[in-house]
């Protein structure tokens, strides 16, 4: 599958922060509970509320899209952070 890249979380605030530590050991994966909400409508809703808890990839619609940096953590995702 093709990765399309929409980067709207800039750096890697996570790490950069000491909100996340490596060795990254989870994956974590978000549902929006909402069948009308489209990987597009969650991309522009990230880029306004990253500072709240974000994420590197999303998922759906056979589509994968990343939307920050890889190998820099992810924030208040649930669990621990790495």
């Amino acid at each position: 599958m093709n990765i399309e890249k929409n980067i709207v979380v800039s750096g890697r605030p996570a790490l950069d922060n000491g909100l996340a530590v490596k060795p990254f050991k989870q994956i974590h994966l978000h549902s929006t509970a909402n069948p009308n909400a489209t990987i597009d409508d969650e991309a522009a809703y990230l880029s306004k509320n990253w500072p709240n808890g974000y994420y590197t990839h999303l998922v759906g619609q056979g589509r994968v899209m990343q939307v920050a940096a890889v190998n820099g953590g992810a924030y208040d995702v649930g669990g621990s952070n790495y």
